[in-house]
């Protein structure tokens, strides 16, 4: 891959408004995936890393984010008040071309932490701190994610294998344990299950989860097939602050994300109303 000529000339806070996604960005699919998450840790640490970026072709004042998108989204989601971020200037505007070289290579050579090490980094300031809201706290992770890795030793031995392995996360690990109804005779379902999760998209592995729940003994290979025939709606919704942060304590104490909670706060109000309508 040939070299980039260009220079960073300088780093300074930007405005958020003066910032457009280029077309040389490597992430173009499940960009607001841990969004949340990656906000309330930039919250509690600032940020590490400045983004980079290059001057717009069209617009002396506009600049394009060349790496560091989940960072922008991070410090625009609505509960970080913030409006400035630091940025890494290119000395001129790049071609997509190049653009895609520098993200590419970003992403790649990342390399995240072995399991092991992760756990054993959360196990020290549980030692220290002793309860979860604590370690929250001082990490910087939301207490659903600190949650996963203090039920990552009651996990069956087959499942952290995979898990050490790089063969599923631990969220599609704990997922497949909590699903699958059962104990030790259950296991070869669940490391089933955790290996199909790590292949399916977001929204595909939400309505699994919810057939191997609502079917005990459903094999996986059945559940996607009923997945499949189930219909879903995007929706988008505009909460009031308040609503928000009650949102967000709420999907805290079930262990989920905010949009798993949203979507289960609203099935359950329209059946309580009398609205439920099961899938065909």
């Amino acid at each position: 891959m040939a070299k980039v000529k260009a220079k960073i000339k300088e780093y300074k806070e930007l405005s958020l408004k003066s910032l457009s996604f280029s077309t040389g960005q490597t992430r173009t699919h499940d960009t607001g995936i841990g969004i949340e998450e990656l906000a309330l840790n930039i919250k509690t640490h600032g940020q590490i890393h400045p983004i980079l970026v290059a001057p717009s072709a069209e617009s002396k004042s506009k600049y394009e984010v060349i790496v560091g998108q989940r960072r922008v989204l991070a410090h625009q989601f609505p509960s970080f008040d913030k409006k400035t971020i630091m940025a890494g200037i290119y000395n001129r505007p790049l071609s997509e071309e190049e653009g895609k070289k520098i993200s590419i290579s970003e992403n790649l050579s990342r390399i995240n932490p072995h399991s092991i090490d992760t756990k054993t980094t959360f196990q020290y300031f549980f030692d220290i701190y002793q309860n979860l809201k604590d370690v929250a706290k001082i990490t910087g992770f939301p207490e659903a994610v600190v949650s996963q890795w203090s039920k990552r030793e009651s996990l069956p031995k087959k499942l952290l294998a995979l898990v050490d392995k790089k063969e599923c996360s631990l969220q599609d690990a704990i997922d497949a344990d909590t699903s699958v109804w059962g104990g030790d005779e259950k296991i070869e379902e669940k490391v089933e299950l955790a290996k199909s999760f790590k292949k399916m998209n977001p929204q595909t592995k939400k309505t699994v989860k919810k057939v191997v729940k609502e079917n005990p003994g459903i094999t996986t290979h059945d559940a996607k097939k009923v997945a499949k025939k189930r219909t879903t709606y995007a929706l988008n919704l505009n909460l009031l602050e308040g609503f928000n942060k009650a949102l967000v304590e709420y999907a805290s104490g079930q262990e989920m994300d905010r949009i798993e909670a949203a979507e289960e706060i609203l099935e359950e109000g329209l059946r309580s109303a009398g609205f439920g309508i099961e899938d065909e």
